[in-house]
């Protein structure tokens, strides 16, 4: 008989865990989520008029050196690699 256990929330590490965990095949995982889909603020989606992509909890853009990590990942989705920067410039200092 498996182990039951139950994930609460289904965000990026609890959905890594949850996976990690059925996949060893020693386990039965129970993930609740209050949302209506998984990936905590990393979710996105399409839309469905324009099929640009939508990033619901703000932008986020995923980084990694590491070569497991990156083909762990893509098992999932389709990801594309990125060269980028960021640069920033203010005309006046913050104060508060």
């Amino acid at each position: 008989m498996k182990t039951r256990i139950a994930c609460v929330g289904a965000g990026f590490a609890s959905a890594v865990l949850a996976r990690s965990l059925a996949e060893s095949g020693r386990y039965r995982i129970d993930v609740f989520e209050s949302r209506g889909h998984v990936g905590g603020n990393c979710h996105t989606s399409r839309d469905p008029h324009t099929n640009i992509m939508v990033h619901h909890y703000g932008p986020h853009i995923f980084n990694t050196s590491r070569r497991d990590v990156w083909d762990y990942v893509n098992r999932f989705g389709e990801f594309e690699g990125r060269q980028g920067f960021v640069r920033n410039t203010a005309e006046s200092a913050l104060s508060f």
